[in-house]
């Protein structure tokens, strides 16, 4: 450690401060690295979960549009609150055929897909039940 206590204060303060600009530059390469990783994960978070949650939504406000509707329908009398009612029933069919294919498409899980495929099957059943209503 002579060679160290033989330095001058100048050589020293140099030295110090090369080796914690470099221990920086390290440490910014290492995140700019991880930014990236962490951009490219949260397109993946986005893409996989947050859209399905987005056509879930959708779906789930186009089944009640023709729910309230089918409710109304039952429950009416006249005849300009009866095509009122319809025509929300086919809104909500229609919100419905708009976003199931979106929905299909963001689709990754195997069980999601078989869950999806059991919902598509309830909702023929349900599309029968409200025709013969209407």
């Amino acid at each position: 450690m002579d060679w160290y206590n033989d330095m001058k204060l100048r050589t020293k303060l140099l030295g110090s401060f090369l080796l914690v600009s470099i221990l920086a530059g390290v440490v910014g390469w290492m995140g700019l690295g991880n930014m990236t990783k962490m951009e490219e994960n949260e397109k993946a978070v986005y893409e996989d979960v947050a859209l399905s949650v987005f056509y879930l939504g959708e779906l789930n406000e186009s089944i009640h549009m023709v729910t309230e509707g089918m409710l109304g329908l039952m429950a009416s009398n006249e005849s300009a609150d009866l095509q009122l009612r319809e025509q929300e029933i086919t809104d909500g069919n229609h919100k419905w055929e708009e976003n199931a294919s979106s929905y299909g498409q963001s689709i990754t899980d195997g069980n999601e897909k078989a869950a999806w495929e059991e919902a598509q099957r309830t909702k023929k059943t349900f599309d029968t039940s409200v025709g013969e209503l209407t």
